[in-house]
């Protein structure tokens, strides 16, 4: 892989039963796959990789008397993280510095690249893309282990760790721009008015 942006993009299919969808927690955790499809050099595309991610209906389930903690529970992939997040009055942690409510969360899953087609620049320009199509201005989480492959420390890009279950998480609302993984600057006399806080990501 050559150090440049890969081109492409990441095709999302999701599916969910019609409303209402009653006390059944596991209706407002929705399941949403990605393929992750690059341009090659011969104008052919080609999967490069996969991605699972969950959208929880965090306002949803509170309307229909569903405690968002039956919905963490209710998935394994979600399981133990909740109180890593939440205080039991359901409000994120103060030291997360979240005190709107919350209409969804985004949750990675994981992410799969095909092998001689993995690097760390489309790793973090799937999860990037994922993060402003599915939760501009929302929460979005996910493990560590996951989150890290490829040598990425996105603790150095808004993540932070919330707890001993290795789940780290990002408030995307009013996250700057130039702080993202993939940002690229500006030319000339804009890029210093665009100066990243942390170290952008390095090429490949």
């Amino acid at each position: 892989m050559d150090a440049t942006k890969e081109i492409g993009s990441v095709r999302f299919t999701l599916e969910s039963i019609l409303k209402p969808w009653d006390f059944d927690p596991d209706k407002y955790a929705i399941e949403v796959r990605g393929e992750i499809v690059v341009a090659r050099n011969d104008d052919a595309e080609e999967t490069a990789g996969t991605m699972k991610l969950v959208i929880i209906k965090l306002a949803d389930a509170l309307l229909a008397g569903v405690h968002p903690h039956q919905v963490f529970d209710y998935s394994a992939d979600l399981e133990g993280t909740y109180s890593d997040l939440f205080d039991t009055k359901g409000r994120f942690r103060r030291r997360f510095k979240i005190e709107r409510k919350l209409h969804n969360l985004l949750f990675i899953d994981t992410v799969r690249l095909r092998v001689g087609l993995g690097s760390k620049r489309l790793f973090a320009q799937a999860v990037e893309t994922a993060s402003a199509v599915l939760a501009p201005n929302s929460v979005v989480i996910g493990y560590s282990d996951e989150l890290n492959k490829y040598g990425l420390k996105w603790q150095h890009y808004g993540f932070v760790f919330a707890g001993k279950s290795g789940v780290m998480l990002r408030d995307n609302l009013d996250f700057p721009v130039e702080e993202m993984a993939i940002w690229t600057p500006p030319p000339d006399a804009l890029e210093e008015v665009f100066k990243p806080k942390y170290p952008r990501l390095a090429d490949d």
